[in-house]
This record gives C-alpha cells, structure tokens and sequence, in this order.
C-alpha cells in the first residue's frame, strides 16, 4: 500500500501484502531469504489482499505514526476496511490537540474537489471538500452528503502539528549551557540535534538557517511528530554508527527540556567504566511497563505479543556505549516500528543482547524536584539529569549548579 500525502510526498515505509497460498504467514525459507529493506514491510496472506489484521498493522505502525496530529483518512468501504471498531481501535488517542477524521465512502461514486489558491502574503491554504454517498438497507444511496470541509493553512496562528522543529527556544538554551561543553578531560563532546520536517515553509527556512549557524542540526525525512520519535532515535543511531568513526566512546540522548550536569555525569561515568564502556545502555530504568492495544500507544500483538515491555530506559535521557550504539543499529531493520520510542529501544536492547546500567539515583524525574534540589545545594545538587519544562529556566538552574 502507498501512502501519499495531500501536498504529493511519498511516505515511507511502503506496505506490501503478497499472497501466501499456504497461509497468512511467509514460509520459514521464503522468510530466511526475503530482502529487508528499512522503508519496505512486506506481510502475507493467502489471498495476496490485505486483511483487517494488515490493515490494523498499516494503520498503526505505517499510517499514523507517518502523519501529523490533524488528519483526514478516506477509505473505501470494502468489507475488510468497514469495521469501525477496528478503526477506532487504531486511531490514537489521549493527544490533546489531535483530531483524526476517518471517512468511509464508496469511490466508484467519490467525488473530490482540490482547491489550491494564493492567499495573502504568501500564504497556501489547501482546501478539501470530502463529498461522501450514504448506504441505506446496504445500497448505495445517490443523493450526495458532503461529510467534510477543512484547510489546512501555513498561517502563524495556526498549529495542526506537534512539532519539536519549532523549539527553538530550547535549543538555543541548550547551546548556552551544557551544551557549550566541548570536552571533558581528553575526551570531546559533539552536539547534535535530531529534527524532523515541517510542512511549514517559513520554519524549514528558520531551520536552515539555524543549521547553517551553528552546525548542529541533523533532519530526517519524516514529520516531526510526537508518534514518530522511534524514528529520531533511530536516525541518532545511524548517524552515530556511520558518521563518528572508532574514536566514538559513549553516545548521550537527551530530549530538549532536559538540564544535564554533564561534569556530575562524567564523575559517574569515570567510577563506574567498567561497567558501562562495553556492550552496554546506563540510564534510568523502568520495568514491567504495560504494552498498551489501544489509544496513542497501541501496539498490535503481532507486532509485540507480549503483555509487558523489557526493562528499558526512560527516554528523557540515557548512556550508550559505542559498540552498543552500533549493535543497536543493526538489529533495527529486523524489528517491525513501535511507539512509545523507549519501549522500541528497549525491545532493540533486549534483541541485540546489550546489557542495562541503572542510574537511578543521578535522575530528578520531576521538574520541581531537580529545580528545588540546585536552588538549595548548588553544585552539590547529586541530581545530574531531569526535565526542566521552561527553556528559560535553564540557564539560570545550570549557573546555580556549576556556580
């Protein structure tokens, strides 16, 4: 199945359902020599036609997690795709500023109309009309019943998606605290940030140029969106694997609302480089967490049939190893996409046999405890990782703790 967005972008991965006539599962020898590609997810079945369970997998691994937070699903109502609880199912939920519409219509009779017009300043508003025919006793009615109306605008006050393109305030907190840290005894630090693309050409501009400055920005070919942060990570993990060379020692991964005490850190790092150097992710840990079916997290069973994730690392922040973060790059293309990003590390982690260091105790995990601890004790604050929240409180929390 291709999927194309409303502007003609091509979204990756590319779905295929090949037929099977021994069943819905490839035999283990066609399995074995099957090509596996990072942007192809090749299913069976039987029929050589997707089935509920594909369209499920399609839905929640390959369509939502590609789109943005506001989106307008047409699907043609064939049996296999008519099941609205199926769709239900897999439309996430709990995002406060998501609306996803799913619309059932008969194509032979779909009519839909694409306005492209100037606006002012420059600005493009893509305009849908979704004309959509009812079925009354299962018969197709043909008295039209338009279902939809919807822009989507490049206007400033306008926002359908939950972009980390635009936190630019975050990033330029960064680069003035622990992020002017260029070495630690004779080790060097390099500091990327990981974006992905906007459909807005005014912040892309402000990116590139941002890019161009300060030479730390790497972008990937996906929506920067909350669901596709798997695929941040592993772009993080590409690069670090093919661009840093055999002189990389460790990999840190930080969101941008971070404080980081890069010196507290390195402190643990040295008294513990045994135990963390080789084949091996320090962190923050979480255990037993629940694989969710349903809402904004769902997961399906075939992708990951188990009731309970492996132990993984919370990911706000945490510590790879070089032969690690290579380790964890190949195994990826073996394992089908998942959201929540850290439980799909984690899986990564637990297929690729890297082992888990827990660093607890160096984690504030909420942001007014990590604040209240560096107001009170300075430098001697044994909190070296937490979420902040406000970018404007970051400089001061980081002079309060090196001062």
């Amino acid at each position: 199945m291709v999927t194309i967005d409303a502007t003609g972008k091509l979204l990756s991965p590319l779905f295929i359902v090949m037929q099977e006539i021994t069943g819905d599962q490839f035999d283990p020898q066609v399995q074995q020599d099957l090509f596996v590609a990072p942007n192809i997810l090749v299913t069976a079945s039987n029929s050589g036609k997707m089935k509920k369970e594909h369209l499920t997998v399609w839905l929640e691994h390959r369509y939502f997690p590609h789109v943005g937070d506001w989106t307008a699903l047409v699907i043609d109502s064939w049996s296999t795709y008519k099941n609205r609880t199926l769709l239900d199912a897999a439309t996430p939920e709990n995002c406060e500023n998501c609306q996803h519409l799913v619309v059932l219509v008969s194509f032979q009779f779909l009519r839909r109309i694409l306005l492209k017009r100037q606006q002012n300043a420059g600005e493009i508003e893509l305009c849908y009309l979704i004309t959509v025919f009812p079925e009354e006793d299962g018969k197709v009615v043909r008295r039209p019943r338009l279902v939809s109306a919807f822009c989507l605008q490049s206007s400033a006050d306008y926002s359908p998606w939950c972009y980390t393109v635009s936190h630019t305030a975050h990033r330029r907190a960064i680069r003035r605290t622990w992020g002017s840290v260029t070495g630690l005894d004779n080790r060097q630090i390099r500091l990327i940030f990981l974006l992905g693309i906007t459909v807005k050409p005014e912040e892309q501009d402000a990116v590139s140029l941002e890019a161009t400055d300060n030479q730390d920005i790497l972008q990937g070919d996906f929506l920067d969106t909350y669901l596709n942060l798997t695929y941040k990570n592993l772009m993080g993990l590409r690069w670090a694997s093919e661009e840093c060379g055999p002189e990389l020692s460790f990999v840190w991964k930080s969101d941008d609302d971070v404080f980081l005490n890069l010196f507290g850190l390195y402190a643990v790092m040295v008294e513990r480089l045994s135990e963390i150097t080789t084949n091996t992710m320090a962190c923050l840990t979480t255990i037993r967490s629940v694989v969710h079916r349903r809402g904004r997290y769902a997961v399906s069973r075939r992708a990951y049939p188990a009731q309970f994730y492996p132990e993984h690392c919370v990911g706000m922040a945490y510590l790879v190893s070089s032969d690690a973060v290579r380790a964890l790059h190949r195994i990826s293309h073996t394992v089908p996409f998942m959201s929540p990003d850290d439980a799909f590390i984690g899986v990564l982690r637990v297929k690729s046999g890297v082992n888990i260091h827990r660093l607890n105790y160096i984690y504030g995990t909420k942001a007014d405890r990590l604040d209240s601890c560096i107001q009170q004790l300075g430098r001697d604050c044994q909190l070296f990782v937490g979420p902040v929240g406000d970018p404007e409180k970051l400089p001061d929390l980081w002079n309060k703790n090196q001062g």
